[in-house]
């Protein structure tokens, strides 16, 4: 026997255990091998120094230890433990599987720790970890859960197809809010519930719905660019209602004296914008019985007093940013000029004015029924700078005029119309007028002669 191994346990003790063979170093086979003699078939032997377990497969003469276990332990069948296991180096399995009952643990911080994977309830799995669970391709996080919140370090792309329409369905349900810090782009529709705020830069500007309404507050609605047809499209409603409501008559808006309800600026070389450049073009089309294409309602309610209270003002002006501005010839065309109003009424040829109507370019209606201790007219003349041609300049195409004025009866009696007859020119009335403060009078002779 070798004198270089020590005889741990050589005898058998009958229904007992042997205690295996132990030798430091890897054992020697043959008939001059280790524990000749004494090692049986089957007995077993640890290597102390490389912690290799080997057994006997020959004969106590001539044994030959075979290597069963290194310190990575293999196994080429079904292992059931039935206790816990401890594991301090890798574990391999190849084409076996690994079952662990449920309500058992796997343990990633040592035994009865925090860190663990389970099964704590049928069809369920739960990885918990003690603060921080992190999800990693390739060593880096991509998805980090803590108590309060779940990061992910990457995109987020969801292939479900299901369609929402109620805040209870579709591909993604949340019970909380959402916070966007890039852009977001939705394909299909977008709904909100009744009362929602669309809110810019913390109340900035405000869009709010309420029954029927979208509520703008905060700011301005700016257009840039080029329109397709109109910036503001109202082809296709039914205009059944006021088009812009500013409060109601009853009730008008308490508005600024320095800024206007309505304020365009329009500059257009653009010779098919309505044939102009158009600051406003409104246009009133109906069947019933009244239609009306512009309404415009000057009030002064306040008791200090004001020095302007106008109804419209209209002013065409050339050159209005002291420009070398110039109007160009009329070439013929009978509508070309600068006007600061141009009022036309106008009719096909199959349209009848009934008898007992009236048509008028312009009415102009004084009803002033108060006391007017200053000047007041009807219409009122002034002028400036170059010399006009005329105070009135008549034209016509084909027609003319049938008189340059028309008193009807409610005028007979009624200044301006006087009976008096002028002295000098044996008339049979006269029209009043007055200059400088004094009266004069106008002849006027029943008869051309």
């Amino acid at each position: 026997m070798a004198t270089a191994f020590k005889l741990e346990n050589p005898t058998a003790i009958s229904g007992g255990l042997r205690r295996s063979w132990r030798c430091a170093g890897a054992p020697v086979d043959g008939t001059s091998g280790t524990y000749v003699g004494s090692a049986d078939p089957g007995d077993i032997l640890i290597d102390t120094t490389n912690k290799k377990i080997y057994v006997n497969t020959n004969t106590a003469a001539s044994p030959t230890w075979s290597q069963i276990l290194t310190a990575a332990v293999a196994f080429s069948g079904d292992l059931a433990i039935t206790g816990d296991v401890d594991i301090t180096g890798d574990v391999d399995v190849g084409t076996e599987d690994v079952s662990v009952d449920q309500g058992r643990f796997v343990y990633l911080d040592g035994q009865d720790g925090t860190d663990y994977l389970t099964s704590d309830a049928a069809n369920e799995v739960m990885l918990n970890a003690t603060t921080t669970l992190n999800l990693a391709i390739g060593g880096t996080d991509v998805i980090t859960v803590v108590a309060a919140s779940v990061t992910f370090a990457q995109k987020i792309v969801q292939d479900d197809a299901t369609n929402s329409t109620a805040i209870t369905n579709g591909s993604i349900q949340t019970d909380g809010g959402l916070g966007v810090t890039l852009d977001a782009y939705i394909g299909g529709d977008l709904y909100m519930a009744s009362g929602g705020i669309i809110d810019f830069n913390a109340g900035d500007v405000t869009i709010t719905h309420s029954a029927n309404t979208l509520t703008f507050a905060g700011g301005d609605i700016s257009f840039s660019g080029a329109s397709n047809a109109h910036f503001l499209n109202f082809d296709a409603a039914t205009l059944d209602k006021t088009l812009i409501g500013v409060s109601s008559y009853g009730s008008p808006a308490d508005q600024s004296c320095t800024t206007g309800l309505i304020g365009f600026a329009s500059t257009s070389d653009d010779a098919d914008c309505w044939r102009y450049s158009a600051g406003l073009y409104i246009k009133g089309t109906g069947s019933g019985t009244k239609v009306l294409g512009l309404g415009l309602q000057s009030e002064y309610n306040g008791l200090v007093g004001a020095d302007r209270l106008f109804g419209m003002n209209s002013i065409a002006y050339l050159g209005g940013g002291g420009e070398a501005a110039k109007l160009l010839t009329m070439g013929g065309d009978g509508t070309a000029g600068m006007y600061a109003g141009w009022f036309k009424v106008t009719a096909p040829v199959a349209a009848v004015v009934d008898s007992g109507s009236r048509v008028a370019a312009l009415w102009i209606d004084n009803q002033m029924n108060c006391v007017c201790n200053g000047e007041e007219y009807s219409v009122f003349l002034t002028t400036g700078g170059s010399r006009p041609d005329a105070v009135f300049g008549f034209e016509t195409t084909s027609s003319g005029w049938d008189a340059l004025f028309s008193f009807d009866s409610t005028m007979v009696g009624v200044a301006p119309l006087s009976a008096l007859a002028c002295a000098n020119t044996a008339s049979d009335s006269s029209i009043i007028i007055t200059i400088n403060g004094a009266t004069r009078y106008i002849p006027v002779f029943n008869a051309a002669s």
